[in-house]
């Protein structure tokens, strides 16, 4: 009498059949977690532009409302030779899509105790190229190559309203920084603002419309815009208290 064996096992087509399976469905898998990666990666980039630029534009905004201007010898100061010590004046410049402005603030906060410094200072925002930049304390700054965004201060003012101070690095990848100058007297908005000037002598603009583009990081073709309008608290001055 013959025994046969129940015992069963596998044809070597289920066996590829069974390979090829799991290899697409890991193939599947790794390519959903690639596309989970990148896409993560896109986020957290497109979130850093938008945080950076929002600081940036946060720190122009604070410094712009609480700039001043003073005419009155005795808040301006003179030596006893009778020349004048300090010197303040707001200057918009109007160059393209990459303004400059250049303007004195209540803005200042002094960090080293007994610095001679005050919580006024001469602030001025532009945008130049990338590059190495040395600040005036010897501390070397890095920046990658593009425009960047930048902010010269000297603190306390003194009679030179567009020279000296310190200079950082607010951001890079700027593509605009437009701004414009709200002139209360005519009721419109101009590109172009100098207190120093015949027709707006000591003179603050009313408010002032920022215009901030920036390079997308995962979009070269793509530039972020951020816009906002800053009321300045003691326009149109002078403010002699």
């Amino acid at each position: 009498m013959r025994i046969f064996s129940k015992r069963a096992g596998f044809t070597l087509i289920e066996v590829l059949v069974s390979v090829t399976l799991l290899a697409i469905i890991a193939m599947l898998v790794w390519q959903a977690m690639g596309s989970t990666v990148k896409s993560k990666a896109r986020f957290e980039g497109q979130d850093e532009a938008f945080r950076s630029a929002s600081l940036a534009l946060d720190r122009v905004s604070r410094d712009l409302q609480m700039s001043f201007l003073f005419s009155n010898l005795e808040l301006l100061g003179v030596t006893s030779n009778g020349e004048q010590v300090t010197k303040n004046a707001f200057i918009g410049s109007d160059q393209g899509s990459l303004d400059k402005v250049t303007f004195v603030t209540f803005g200042h906060v002094r960090y080293l105790r007994d610095s001679k410094e005050s919580d006024q200072a001469e602030v001025s925002y532009f945008v130049e190229s990338g590059g190495a930049e040395e600040s005036n304390d010897e501390e070397n700054t890095s920046s990658p190559e593009g425009q960047i965004l930048k902010k010269r201060e000297s603190s306390p003012p003194d009679a030179q309203p567009e020279e000296g101070g310190k200079i950082s690095i607010l951001l890079d990848g700027v593509k605009e920084f437009n701004l414009r100058y709200y002139d209360a007297e005519k009721g419109e908005y101009v590109d172009a603002w100098d207190s120093t000037g015949v027709d707006r002598l000591n003179k603050l603009p009313r408010a002032v419309e920022i215009t901030l583009g920036v390079q997308s990081p995962v979009d070269e073709d793509q530039v972020l815009k951020f816009k906002t309008v800053v009321l300045l608290e003691m326009a149109p001055g002078p403010n002699d208290f």
